[in-house]
């Protein structure tokens, strides 16, 4: 060790006993350096599992609100929508992950009220192919701050103590006891409990573009105010405004003064207390569309009435989707007793919510909610109704018009020549369909009108 820290010449001109005397003087002095830098070790690793507990907290808490925007602006897939993680990254990119989740929540009720695709009103642009795919895993890490550790080499230079301070660091000069080895060390107790210290550039794909709609933005969640809003909108826009978009506003005010006339009609003639029995087969109807259309589930209908025959295959699936649809409409008699659903608007909205991202509906002071915590569906259940069977529904050309969801019913419209016996007959049964879901919703709406909004479905 002394010919490593003072060299060849270490000791000429010293006598014998004081070159003994130095020499234990140094090996204590080296001794105490040494468990310095091993408590050094141990600190440094102790920071950073402190700091990895604060990175896995925050990206939980991140996950949850990440995972609720891409369900939000997956429309009718929901999270299995392949084009809303891509959609999401720009949100987030352009209003940050609370106002993407804001922005995510007023298109999804735009969705629910209005029909509109929660991707296509927020125009994202087209994305770039990159090598490394997006998932809500590399999202949610982007939007936590990496862990931060201090710079090892640079505190391993003050750990030299009594004499050896005199003579440079030992680090410097014992080759079993680099700086680089310190290091090593640090890194090597950290991977071990799964803490990524050189995590880098995460090799996201750059977020695309996205473009804000003004009608979307600045939705309000109380009815009235929400049509001041959209009547301020078309004032100060008489200029310029088209067609489509001036039609697109009415429209708007119109759903929400429907909303408005139903809680009127609720608070003027019906008392807090169950559901009568008109009530609960429209909203049994309703929860049954949202399941059904949720997990994209195999049906029959009944051409006229809309009425299942049935639902899945085996009728499996069916016993499950009618359990759950009791489930949630226990939940909603309790509510409607307490006169919650009164003072709530469309209600139903948040159920829609609910079924498509997979979140417990409950009462929370009054209101009626979701929880991020907690689900409607379990697992197992989940699992089953997602699950896709081979049946004579699922091959190519046989599926009924009854059997169609809305997004189904525009896409072959849209495929269809114009002006043709078949066109006219899908055409009318997604105006049907508009009116029925309009109708368990407590939005009724006429012919003429879901027909105006069939035909800006399909332009």
């Amino acid at each position: 060790m002394f010919g490593k820290i003072f060299g060849g010449e270490f000791g000429k001109g010293l006598t014998k006993g004081l070159a003994q005397g130095l020499e234990k003087s140094f090996a204590d002095d080296i001794e105490r350096t040494k468990n310095n830098v091993d408590n050094l070790v141990i600190e440094s690793y102790k920071g950073q599992l402190e700091a990895k507990k604060e990175f896995d907290r925050v990206y939980k808490e991140n996950r949850k609100i990440v995972d609720q925007i891409i369900a939000n602006l997956g429309g009718e897939q929901g999270a299995d929508n392949p084009k809303a993680i891509v959609a999401a990254q720009g949100l987030i990119s352009d209003q940050g992950l609370d106002g993407a989740l804001k922005y995510s929540e007023n298109l999804s009720n735009q969705f629910q009220l209005y029909g509109r695709d929660p991707i296509k009103n927020l125009g994202i642009a087209k994305s770039v192919n990159h090598s490394t795919p997006i998932t809500a895993d590399l999202l949610t890490k982007s939007t936590v701050p990496a862990i931060n550790i201090p710079n090892i080499k640079e505190l391993a230079k003050d750990t030299d103590v009594g004499i050896m301070k005199l003579f440079g660091n030992i680090l410097d000069k014992d080759d079993d006891f680099t700086t680089s080895q310190v290091e090593t060390r640090v890194k090597a107790l950290a991977r071990a409990r799964g803490i990524d210290l050189n995590r880098g550039d995460l090799n996201l794909p750059a977020a695309v573009k996205v473009k804000l709609d003004p009608l979307v933005l600045g939705m309000q969640s109380n009815p009235t105010n929400e049509i001041i809003r959209l009547q301020n909108y078309l004032e100060d826009n008489k200029q310029g405004m088209s067609n489509d978009t001036e039609a697109r506003v009415k429209n708007m005010i119109q759903v929400q003064q429907n909303i408005i006339d139903r809680q009127n009609k609720i608070k003027t003639q019906r008392a807090p207390g169950p559901f009568n029995e008109a009530e609960a087969k429209d909203y049994m109807k309703f929860i049954t569309d949202q399941i059904v259309s949720a997990f994209d589930i195999n049906v029959k209908r009944n051409d006229f009435t809309g009425a299942y025959f049935s639902i899945g295959d085996k009728n499996k699936k069916n016993k499950l989707v009618m359990d759950y649809v009791n489930k949630i409409m226990i939940t909603l008699n309790d509510a409607a007793k307490k006169g919650i659903l009164s003072k709530q608007g469309n209600f139903m909205t948040i159920v829609s919510q609910a079924i498509f991202a997979n979140k417990k509906l409950v009462d929370v002071d009054g209101v009626l909610t979701t929880v991020n915590d907690d689900v409607i569906f379990n697992q197992e259940d989940f699992d089953t109704l997602k699950n896709k069977t081979t049946s004579q529904l699922n091959q190519p050309g046989k599926t009924k018009l009854s059997g169609m969801n809305q997004s189904q019913l525009v896409a072959k419209i849209k495929s269809m020549q114009p002006n043709t016996p078949d066109r006219t007959k899908t055409m009318d049964q997604l105006v049907k369909l508009i009116i029925s879901n309009r109708k368990a919703q407590g939005t009724p709406i006429s012919y003429n009108d879901a027909m105006n909004i069939a035909k800006n479905l399909i332009k």
